[in-house]
């Protein structure tokens, strides 16, 4: 099937979709995410900025976590790598997480373990070892006073036993696997340019063979060719390494080029959850509808962009019922009292509306009457806009 991209998507380059078959849908998560809320106090009272969100990550894959900003991405994966700090704080769910051995790595963990009920001791064990993180800003992530080598070696022997020598030699096989040469292991960060500060992170991440990489908004600030380059290492490190990529960006043409499956998240909670080419070949939910047709295309007719209306609610008010209602053409009067549920309504698709909610008795017809509303890419919400 062609992918998304091609349907005339403006992307910073069409990568290979020579892709490695992904983890079945059988197979067990890597990462499950449960009920996530992550609170923030406030003289105004709780920012509720992730509410209850939930998605799963299987082995192999390329995840993407799409949606506005502010609408909890980035708190998200920081509360599944317990880096809230206060005022913030994780006020329920679980985040169950499987992990794996890793390079020179035996930590005799058990086959699950619950990220957020670990004590600091275990979690240190987990971190870099069996799952890593790229922050956003790779120019604020690096020590602008040590040098690029010397920063993946202090990760490696904090981490592993390998002697100073050992750790050298795979920092060296490192940055040379994310197109680094020795030349630039000896350089100091504001010595490189962008797109070389954003592999060198990516080569920390990915120094012990972790099982899973948090990659949240790896192509910021960087100009079109440094995206495009950036995007090309993320797939070819999936291929040769076999690891799993949770993949943030608001960025719609990114996740198009590059994930498998993806969850969109409004206000706090994932809405939709699938994979890639059916959310931009026939989105459901409306607000992945208003996403989707706010997208420019390099081919094809020429129509009039249209963007969502209104603003994103503020996280210390959700709305009453569907979060999305007071921007939705397609609201019902359930719509403003009752907040619907992430269900399935299809195989491997979950959608929080009640457009597209399982009937609740057979023959009521809903679910009939909202296939006949979704509109192919996005058509239905540019025309209701």
């Amino acid at each position: 099937m062609t992918s998304p991209g091609s349907q005339g998507v403006n992307t910073p380059g069409a990568l290979p979709n020579s892709l490695p078959s992904v983890g079945k849908a059988a197979e067990a998560p890597l990462l499950t995410v449960d009920s996530l809320r992550i609170y923030y106090h406030s003289v105004l009272g709780e920012y509720k900025v992730v509410d209850g969100a939930s998605l799963s990550v299987r082995p192999g894959e390329i995840f993407g976590l799409a949606g506005e900003s502010g609408s909890g991405k980035s708190t998200l994966v920081d509360g599944v790598l317990r880096l809230i700090k206060p005022p913030g704080y994780v006020a329920g769910g679980q985040v169950l997480f499987r992990p794996g051995d890793s390079l020179n790595v035996t930590d005799n963990l058990p086959e699950m373990v619950d990220l957020l009920a670990l004590a600091e001791g275990d979690l240190r064990r987990v971190r870099w070892k069996h799952m890593s993180y790229v922050p956003q800003g790779s120019m604020n992530a690096l020590n602008p006073v040590m040098r690029v080598r010397d920063q993946l070696t202090e990760g490696i022997l904090a981490h592993t036993t390998m002697s100073a020598g050992e750790a050298n030699a795979k920092a060296r096989e490192v940055l040379e696997l994310v197109g680094l040469g020795r030349r630039v292991e000896r350089l100091y960060p504001h010595e490189l340019s962008g797109g070389m500060k954003q592999r060198a992170v990516i080569a920390c991440a990915i120094a012990l063979r972790p099982k899973l990489v948090m990659a949240d908004e790896p192509t910021t600030a960087l100009d079109v060719n440094a995206q495009r380059a950036i995007l090309q290492l993320i797939h070819d490190l999936r291929r040769e390494l076999g690891i799993t990529v949770l993949f943030v960006s608001h960025e719609m043409g990114v996740h198009a080029e590059l994930v498998d499956r993806m969850a969109i998240m409004y206000a706090g909670e994932v809405v939709e959850i699938a994979d890639v080419e059916s959310i931009y070949i026939r989105p459901l939910h409306p607000y992945t509808q208003g996403l989707i047709g706010s997208i420019p295309h390099a081919t094809g007719e020429r129509k009039r962009l249209v963007g969502i209306p209104g603003m994103a609610p503020s996280a210390l008010t959700w709305p009453e019922g569907c979060r999305f209602h007071p921007r939705c053409s397609r609201a019902m009067d359930i719509c403003r009292t009752s907040a619907p549920s992430l269900a399935e309504v299809q195989p491997g698709r979950l959608v929080s509306c009640h457009l597209c909610q399982p009937p609740a008795h057979p023959g009521n017809g809903t679910g009939a009457r909202y296939q006949g509303q979704a509109a192919s890419s996005g058509e239905g919400a540019r025309r209701d806009a």
